[in-house]
């Protein structure tokens, strides 16, 4: 369940990175036509002007192209006409593809050993592409349509050299499908824009206590209480073909022995007791007998069958034992195998799943707490609650996915994200502070933040060990996510963890990140992307006929975070009984990243430091946030159950107007008054401190209250720099 797991656990680029990063505003006045890449590859160098484009490419092989290869620049093709809105109108631009080398199996390789490297050049002549392999051939595609720009007489390609190779084998993405189903078309929406961003990997969590999405033939009872919400086989095929040629391999996880709700429901003999099961990770299933391993065998032989990547996830996570220590028969079992706690019993399952999957040509990936001192060395180590665990497991000899600090349901900031490296041994987990506080004044709540989750800076990985670290994985649990919210919660934040996991370690400068972060996003929209889309079905079906005045709203706002939005959550802390959560309120329209507001904050930081350019812009976006109050009143008139949205569309309205007399004062040279200071600063306190209540897990679970409809406003941080200016004016 999931309370147990949360309560434990505009565009600049570089000239070349071998020289360092150059600060954004130097580099936009220098390079006006600076694409937006991302990820940022690890030497990029810039010629001046473009190749101009004409509405398609004229394709010239070294050799002949195979299926994937023609079907990817097909696909890169088509792109560039969406994203210029022109067709063909004379001779096409050169495009020259140099491949293959090194030939890789694409869907099947070993990901920590497949080539993907690439040379990309634009030059006045044409472009050449050259890679060792089909995979490098489609990561430079990627880029090449990033580095489509506009000048004065159209579209054109920038002329660059780039030189490029991924930091990271694994760059995958968790989508949970057993919570809230997430439709076929939904997932390849996703793949498309994996491709876009050289991700790899698609891990589909298929299997839980809510609910087992794949149609087994065997065992069909396991979908039956689905509605029909589940993946037939053959949709599944289908979709581990559309991945793979797309560069993306999808791996499956079918959770056991927690997490087993679900199958033990539709088939209680397996169950370790009576249901449902009293376990925090809901039901676990009968280890101990011979029969479990048997339809276990057939289970996930059948799965396997359908995904052909290397990998298979077995879960592994949260079993509480207190299923098995309940059990007379399993205690009876513990004692004549010699097993004397339940982690020694779940160490004895994982090694017969372990065998069964590579009986069926898998390699086993696990949560981190099947790492322990028996764990096969050619187990994958997935770390999740936090750094520990990839000191650990590698440690041991494990190779690991770094998850810890990339939980996409913890509704972070992308800028949150991409602070933490994935070879960082003390980069996430519980803050030694808070853990300190709990010591002292919240006792209770130490079995959810237990002392081994604490981080430890003192922790550095070696060499050897960071040779296996291979990758990581950002992650989105659905308790909160059905399908019409999976773009919004997804993206833009997976594009920086795209470039966490690709780029080089030096590439770290946030605001640099977050300007061309903007424009991909919009890029991605372009080619497909429903956030913005869903976001507005969202607010029509609020509001309808008035959604205008609802999505200028929550282009001020974000969501609370670090579970604050869950009520189940919050109902358990203050023991009450839950309720049902609907995802009809303003909360769940609103972007975690809302790049409207970064974009008006990076204008106002802009501002605050000299450049007076984007003045004008900048008060007419907060006039518009400022008047949008009073539209959204009348709104309220016709639909009265938005009246808790007032407070915070009031607040909205006032630190728009701070900002406007900000922005003439220091026009003006005008010093502002004590009064007007006091104002301001009262009104950012008390953002501040909406902002504090969900600022960690803990905060949430000991926080009286959160803001209004679970909202924090994302205009602060720029107001707060124009205030910050005005009182400095003379």
């Amino acid at each position: 369940m999931i309370v147990r797991r949360v309560l434990l656990s505009i565009a600049v680029c570089v000239v070349a990175m071998t020289v360092g990063v150059v600060s954004g505003q130097a580099w936009a006045q220098e390079h006006p036509l600076a694409p937006a890449l991302m990820p940022l590859p690890a030497h990029v160098s810039y010629q001046g002007g473009v190749l101009p484009f004409h509405g398609k490419f004229d394709v010239q092989w070294d050799g002949t192209p195979d299926a994937f290869l023609s079907q990817a620049v097909a696909r890169f093709d088509a792109d560039a006409r969406r994203l210029t809105g022109i067709h063909a109108v004379g001779g096409g631009t050169a495009l020259h593809i140099a491949c293959c080398t090194k030939p890789v199996k694409i869907g099947e390789p070993d990901l920590t050993v497949a080539d993907e490297s690439y040379h990309l050049t634009v030059d006045q002549a044409g472009i050449s592409l050259s890679a060792a392999t089909e995979l490098g051939v489609l990561r430079g595609l990627a880029t090449l349509r990033q580095l489509i720009v506009w000048d004065k007489d159209g579209p054109g390609i920038r002329l660059a050299d780039v030189q490029d190779t991924p930091r990271f084998a694994w760059r995958g993405l968790l989508i949970d499908a057993a919570r809230y189903f997430q439709p076929i078309p939904v997932l390849k929406r996703q793949i498309d824009a994996m491709e876009l961003t050289k991700l790899n990997v698609l891990h589909l969590h298929l299997s839980d206590n809510e609910a087992f999405r794949f149609q087994s033939r065997r065992y069909p009872e396991l979908t039956q209480a689905t509605h029909g919400e589940f993946y037939t086989q053959e949709q599944l095929a289908d979709l581990v073909a559309y991945a793979r040629d797309r560069g993306v391999s999808v791996v499956p996880e079918i959770d056991v022995p927690g997490h087993a709700l679900a199958i033990v429901t539709a088939y209680p003999q397996y169950a370790s007791g009576p249901l449902p099961a009293g376990s925090m990770g809901g039901a676990a299933i009968d280890v101990t007998k011979p029969e479990t391993y048997t339809f276990l065998d057939r289970l996930l032989g059948e799965v396997a069958a359908v995904f052909p990547a290397s990998y298979f996830h077995i879960g592994g996570d949260e079993v509480s034992g207190q299923d098995w220590m309940a059990n007379k028969d399993i205690q009876g079992f513990m004692q004549r195998h010699g097993l004397a706690t339940t982690q020694q019993l779940q160490e004895y399952f994982f090694l017969k799943v372990h065998a069964l999957l590579a009986r069926h040509g898998k390699q086993a990936i696990g949560w981190e707490e099947v790492a322990t001192g028996d764990t096969p060395k050619d187990v994958l180590v997935q770390a999740w609650r936090s750094s520990n665990a990839i000191y650990a497991a590698t440690a041991r000899g494990n190779r690991v996915i770094v998850s810890a600090g990339y939980y996409l349901d913890y509704l972070l900031p992308t800028s949150a994200y991409y602070a933490v490296d994935p070879l960082d041994a003390a980069g996430a987990g519980i803050d030694p502070a808070i853990y300190a506080e709990i010591q002292k004044k919240y006792q209770f709540l130490l079995p959810y933040f237990p002392q081994r989750d604490v981080k430890n800076p003192a922790l550095k990985l070696n060499d050897a060990q960071q040779q296996l670290v291979i990758g990581g994985e950002g992650v989105l649990w659905t308790e909160l996510v059905p399908d019409d919210m999976l773009d919004g919660r997804l993206w833009p934040r997976m594009a920086g963890l795209a470039e966490r996991f690709w780029s080089p370690a030096s590439v770290t400068e946030v605001p640099d990140m977050v300007r061309r972060l903007i424009v991909v996003q919009d890029e991605l929209r372009v080619l497909g992307l429903d956030d913005d889309a869903d976001r507005e079905r969202m607010l029509a079906r609020l509001a309808p006929g008035d959604a205008d005045v609802l999505m200028t709203f929550t282009n001020t706002v974000a969501p609370v975070r670090n579970f604050a939005h869950m009520h189940k959550l919050i109902d358990f802390v203050h023991h009450r009984p839950p309720g049902a959560q609907f995802f009809n309120e303003a909360a769940d329209a609103a972007f975690p990243d809302n790049v409207v507001t970064d974009g008006f904050t990076i204008a106002a930081s802009d501002f605050a430091h000299g450049d007076h350019s984007q003045g004008d812009a900048l008060k007419a976006e907060l006039s518009q946030w400022r008047d949008n109050h009073a539209r959204l009143l009348g709104v309220i008139q016709r639909y009265p159950r938005l009246q808790t949205l007032m407070p915070i569309s009031a607040d909205v309205s006032a630190l728009a107007s701070v900002g406007i007399d900000a922005i003439d004062m220091i026009n003006t040279h005008r010093a502002p008054s004590q009064a007007w200071l006091s104002h301001a600063h009262g009104l950012i306190a008390r953002q501040d401190a909406a902002l504090q209540a969900s600022s960690s897990l803990f905060a949430t679970i000991v926080s009286p209250e959160q803001p209004p409809e679970d909202l924090l406003i994302t205009i602060v941080p720029g107001v707060k720099q124009l205030v910050d200016a005005a009182a400095k004016t003379q």
